[in-house]
């Protein structure tokens, strides 16, 4: 949910930008995909523990990538 409200927020922020509300500084940096938010959001201790849970009831179903 969090990597899907980043997307719709930099959307946001681009239309506000295009429109002069907002400068060209307010846009917001997002992930090219999940994976890479997740990859991120692990490395940097944010929310450790939704990613640990993550983790366990996804490991037979996904292919982490970077040997991450």
């Amino acid at each position: 949910m969090e990597y899907l409200n980043s997307l719709e927020a930099s959307k946001l922020a681009e239309k506000g930008i295009k429109l002069g509300i907002f400068p060209p500084s307010a846009r917001l940096f997002t992930y090219k995909d999940f994976d890479e938010h997740y990859r991120y959001q692990k490395k940097g201790g944010h929310s450790a523990y939704i990613a640990n849970n993550y983790d366990q009831f996804t490991k037979k179903h996904r292919v982490i990538r970077n040997n991450e």
